[in-house]
This record gives structure tokens, sequence and C-alpha cells, in this order.
């Protein structure tokens, strides 16, 4: 019987060829089973050290996107909503380059986009033995491990203007260190209006069939020996090691492709009670808690201008998540991924019996049911009492509070920390709004009361709660008519009463105290509940990991995603979202013109697309059948972080740029499934058709097919 489990889900992960996300650096034990997929290239063509390879071609962008460079000349392109914050700052209500769009003539004219910055990855190092050398794994050894990593790291980078940092696979049974170079002079060359570059908006995100031009490009600079420095008129174009050629020769469905990019978590070897307190109980509050936040931020936002450039961003970040956490619990469910946990588990204790494996499955679901209430507290502390942004920009003044505490700290040390605060709140109050934060305040408060144990709430908390009769609106008014820190008038002034020497002044702020009694609730919550519970699942689940990569039960063994440098592949591929449905893989203008609304905040687009795609004629960027392409669906395993991701064609050509997953797939962080796992790309023939005819900009199209 034993043998037989086996042989089942070796032969079911057979059938699973293109899930997985693999350390660019290791992929030759993966190049024979791409070239059986139509790859024509070979492992060393993507990563190599000592020659450019398409690693260095690869970046991450901002903050946790990923970009690629498309010529000779630094030409980088990402998308659309990687950009969004740095073009949503760039702009103004003169020129408001997010809704109308932005072309440079020439690289003169490219903008700089200070704080944007992109990060190459030099090499990749295995350093397990240095890690983990004569390691006791019955004892904590985090300071061990932090240590040696310190000491490898600047081992790496002294004398060089790289940065190191290791990483942890496999939940600590490998580690891979990554030398990094960062260039900060990053300039706007330029963005299609945000009608273009959002088509769809929220109502499409996640969604299939899509026709979102999400994109926009963006140039490095270096000094003269091409390295990276600081903003400089004299900066010149970053000459690369490697850039991606771009074809127009379009996609077939059953094309090889491959994404490039840095996807930043996934949790496919969580034991099944994980999986199941995620599905039905995060991901459900988390949802609720957000509901509440956009829908007063859109209610705001309408037909405001003003409030719409505050709040653009904002609600932007925070609906991705919304709607994936939706479609992430659907597919778990729709999946039967909970029944597939249980099987493997089965299997995986049969194997174990009589080895030191055996009973490591229950006892880590074990530990995450005991996690249900502790997570609930955590999730309605950090989505729902932070969703209030006074609430959350309270959070700053933390160190400021220990110092006002302290007996010994010395006023030198508090004015030193108030002028540091002070520097940030003219920008922070110019994005703020006070009736729209006054709104979400007692919405919010309200349910954390009704929803979380009361034991895990805040004994404060709770007191006021009864002093305003559970009038969380009439508590509201009170704090938003008597905090300091719901305006920079009001913050400044308390920042110079602290100055003055009035110690007492924050902690007397109602919203500092609000603040206060959540973080110090959940503090004690982690350290006494929490860390002791986790700790013991980590080192369960580096044994359960460990005998998962024995037991070879699995023939497809990769490390999560962490935000480091990983290679998927796949095909270009539809799906069946349900019974009697299937979607083709490629979508067109056709498209667009069925869904335009003329003045819909959604589905408008400019006049001057609207007159292209009437005409009909899209030259070299045409279908066979004279349809401009606009996006297309493939197999490739991608998660967040994969967003601005070159897709690759068999020959290592650009073809397209990752932007999104269909949301009956988005459960591919905790269960991949082909059958519904699909990653959503822009068609680079539709990129580069805006750019040369809506820009115009035929300059760079002349820069990127030369």
């Amino acid at each position: 019987m034993r043998y037989i489990v086996f042989f089942t889900f070796l032969w079911t992960s057979l059938l699973h060829a293109q899930e997985g996300m693999w350390i660019p650096s290791l992929l030759e034990a993966n190049e024979a089973e791409m070239q059986e997929m139509g790859f024509e290239l070979t492992a060393a063509d993507v990563y190599s050290v000592n020659n450019g390879s398409m690693k260095d071609a690869v970046l991450i962008f901002g903050g946790g996107c990923t970009g690629e460079v498309i010529s000779g000349e630094g030409l980088v392109l990402t998308n659309h909503h990687c950009g969004f914050g740095s073009i949503n700052r760039l702009s103004s209500v003169e020129n408001n380059y997010l809704r109308d769009g932005f072309w440079a003539s020439n690289q003169k004219a490219e903008i700089p986009a200070p704080g944007l910055q992109v990060t190459f990855i030099v090499r990749i190092d295995d350093v397990t033995d240095a890690v983990r050398q004569d390691l006791d794994t019955d004892t904590d050894n985090t300071k061990i491990i932090e240590q040696r990593i310190d000491s490898l790291t600047r081992m790496a980078t002294d004398g060089t203007h790289y940065d190191a940092s290791v990483k942890s696979f496999y939940y600590g049974n490998k580690y891979y260190m990554f030398i990094t170079e960062t260039f900060t002079d990053i300039r706007l060359v330029g963005t299609p209006p945000r009608s273009i570059g959002e088509f769809g908006g929220e109502t499409d995100n996640w969604i299939w069939p899509r026709h979102t031009g999400d994109f926009s490009m963006w140039r490095i600079y270096a000094n003269a020996d091409n390295r990276p420095a600081d903003y400089d008129p004299a900066n010149r174009p970053y000459q690369p090691r490697y850039y991606f050629p771009v074809s127009l020769d379009g996609i077939q469905e059953g094309d090889f492709t491959m994404v490039f990019g840095f996807p930043g978590r996934t949790q496919e070897y969580l034991p099944v009670q994980a999986i199941t307190n995620i599905a039905l109980e995060s991901n459900p509050d988390k949802v609720a808690l957000r509901e509440i936040r956009i829908r007063t931020m859109e209610k705001y936002m309408r037909g405001n201008d003003t409030l719409t450039l505050m709040y653009a961003s904002k609600t932007k970040n925070l609906a991705n998540a919304y709607k994936k956490w939706q479609g992430e619990s659907l597919g778990l469910k729709a999946n039967d991924a909970f029944a597939k946990k249980r099987q493997f588990e089965h299997a995986f204790e049969m194997w174990a019996r009589d080895s030191k494996y055996a009973g490591v499955t229950q006892r880590l679901n074990t530990l995450h049911s005991q996690l249900t209430n502790y997570n609930r507290a955590t999730d309605y502390t950090l989505e729902g009492v932070l969703g209030i942004e006074a609430v959350r920009y309270a959070y700053n003044y933390r160190n400021l509070s220990a110092l006002l505490a302290d007996s010994n700290s010395t006023e030198d040390a508090i004015v030193k920390e108030v002028e540091k605060l002070s520097a940030g709140v003219d920008d922070y109050f110019a994005n703020y709004h006070i009736p729209l934060d006054r709104e979400v305040f007692p919405l919010l408060l309200e349910k954390i009361y009704m929803d979380v144990d009361s034991s895990l709430q805040p004994v404060w908390f709770r007191e006021q709660a009864v002093r305003y009769n559970k009038n969380f609106a009439t508590w509201a008014n009170a704090v938003y008519n008597s905090s300091g820190l719901v305006s920079a008038a009001g913050t400044h002034q308390l920042l110079e009463a602290i100055r003055r020497g009035d110690r007492n002044a924050l902690k007397s702020d109602p919203i500092y105290q609000l603040f206060d009694a959540f973080y110090t609730t959940y503090k004690t919550m982690q350290a006494t509940a929490l860390e002791p519970v986790q700790e013991m699942i980590e080192r369960e689940m580096s044994l359960y990991m460990e005998g998962i990569i024995q037991s070879k039960l699995k023939d497809r063994i990769y490390p999560d995603a962490n935000s480091t440098l990983r290679v998927a592949y796949g095909k270009v591929s539809g799906y069946t979202p349900r019974n009697g449905v299937y979607y083709i893989p490629q979508t067109t203008h056709v498209g667009i013109l069925e869904k335009y609304k003329d003045g819909d905040e959604e589905f408008d687009v400019p006049d001057a697309l609207l007159e292209l795609m009437e005409a009909g004629d899209f030259g070299r960027y045409a279908l066979p059948n004279g349809e401009l392409p606009v996006a297309f669906l493939a197999s490739n395993h991608t998660t967040g972080g994969n967003s601005g991701s070159p897709v690759l064609n068999a020959k290592g050509e650009l073809i397209g740029t990752n932007f999104d997953r269909v949301w009956e797939g988005t459960m591919s962080d905790l269960n991949y499934d082909f059958s519904r796992c699909r990653n959503i790309s822009v068609d680079i023939r539709y990129t580069l058709f805006i750019v040369e005819h809506l820009g115009p900009a035929e300059w760079l199209i002349d820069e990127i097919l030369k």
C-alpha cells in the first residue's frame, strides 16, 4: 500500500510539469525539460557569471516589482502599476502625468524620479555549508546564523560598491547569497494615460479576458564609469551587460514561454490546517475590513480630482490584495485543495513510519489550530485599527514615545527625534483627508469590538467603548476634534510642545493612546502566544521539508518564493474556469471597443486611441486577421513581485510583460493547479503600438527595435 500511494503521487506530480519557481543558477537541472517543451537556448544563456546573460537584464523595480532592460541604452520596461507611485508623485494638477500620460521627446526630456531605484543580481552563491555547519538542530540557532550571514555578506562586499544578502530556502535547509548592484538615478521615459494603464479598473482586476495596457518605461542613468550614482545631469544612460531583444512574431497556443522575475511569497508546502485558516478565516476577515476602507475612499474620490490624486495610489494598493484574497479562497475551495493536502499528508506519514519524520504533519496541524484566535486578532490589528490612517501614522512616533517615557533620555535625543519627525509632517498630510479618515474610524473599530475575542482586545479600548456607550461615531468626533495627529498644524503644535519639554503631550493624545493600546496588546500577544508557537512551527516545517525532499513523493520540489530571482516556464494556454466555458489565450482591441464606456472611470479610453482602433490600421503590430493583440495567457507559475516581469519566447525574445493572474488561479501561492493557474501579460505588440502611435514616440521604437 505504501508504494501504491508513492507512485500515485509521483504520477500526479508529473501532470504539473509547468509548476515551479526555479533558482536561475541551478537551472541546468531543468534544461532538458525546458527544451522538450520548446526552449531553444541553454541554462547558460539564462544565468552566467562570466558572460552577459538574461539575468543581467532583469531587475528589482522599486520596492516590490520586476523590470527588464530592453535596449543598449538602459531603457527599462515594467508595469504601469509598478511605476504608479512614482508617476503619481511626479504629477500635479497642472501636469497630471498619471491621468494624461507622458512621453519624453528625447533623453534630455526624461524626468528624474527621486526615491526610485532598481537593483540587479550580480551573482548567486550557495552558502549552505558556511551557514549550517555544526549547528545543533535541537536548539535555537538564530543568533549564530545571523552572525555567520553578517560575516559572509561583509566578506563578499568589502571594497566594492555591491550589496549582499543571504536568504533561507526550503525552510532553512538551504541558504543562498545574492550579490546585488543598485542604481538610484532613474528617469521616467513614458507612461500611457491611466485610462489605458488601468483599463478595466477593479472590475477587471485579476479577471480574464483582459485589455489593460499595464506598462511604463524608464531609463537607468550611471556615472562616466557606468556605475551607480545619485542624480546628476551629467550622468549617462546605463550600458547593460545584456538586454532583451523584442519579437513582433507574436504567440500561438502551445508556444513555450518563460517568466523571469522576483516573486514575493508563496507557501506551497503548508499543512492542511494552515491553508484552512487562510482560506476560510483570515482571507474573509481581511476582505471585509478592506472593503470598508476601499468603498469609503472611492466615495470621496468620485468626481474630485484633488482627492483622487491623494488617494489613487492608496486605493489601488488596498484593492489589489483585497480581490486576490477572494480569488485565492475561491480557488482553494474549487480545487478541493484541503482534501488533496490531507491525502498527501496521509501518504507522507505512511512513508515516514519509524523515521524521525513520523508525526510531523499531525504536530504541524495541531500547532496551526492553536493560532486561530490569535490570527484573527492579528488581522484585525493590522487591517483594522491600522487601517485608520491617523492611527497608522502614529506608528511612526513609537521611538519618540520610548524616549519620553525613559527618565534617562536626554533632551538632545528627544529634540533630534522631534526634528526627524517634523521633517516629514507636511509631506504626509499633503495626502491625508480628515473627513475620510473620520468616517473610516467608527466602522473599523466597531467591527473589532464585535468580532475579536474580548480577551485579546486592549482593556483601554473596551473601556473607551463603554465610555461612549458603544457609539463609535461619537467617539470618532471626540478624537478627531482633539487629537494633534490628524492635521499638519496639530502635529507641528504637538511636536513643538514636546520640544519645549512637555513629556506628557504625546501619551495624552487620543490617537496615540488608541495606537499604543493596540500596539502594546499586539506585542504582548506576539511575545507570549504567537512567537513560541511560530518557532515550533518553523522547526517542524524545516523537518517536514527535509522529509518531503527525502521521500520523493513530489518530483517537482522547488523553494517557495521569497523575493529572490526566479525562472518559471510554461506555455501559452487558455483554460476552463467553469463547466462549459473555455477562455482562449489572446485578447485584441475588439474587446476594448466592446467594453468602452464614454466617461466611465474604468472603461473610458482617450479619444485618440478610440480613433486609431476604429480606423483599424495596426500595421506591423496586427494579427493575421487584422486585429491588434492586447494581452495573452500562459501557464507560468507567478505571484506578487512578478509584476513587470519579462515574458520570453523559446528564443529568449521579449513577447510581453507579466502583470496579473486569473482570479480562479490566485491560490497558486498555496496550491498550484495547472488546470486553472494562468498568468496574464501585456502583448509587446500592443505596448509598442501605443508608444509609436499614441505617444507618439517613434524615437523609442527605433531604439527598441534597432
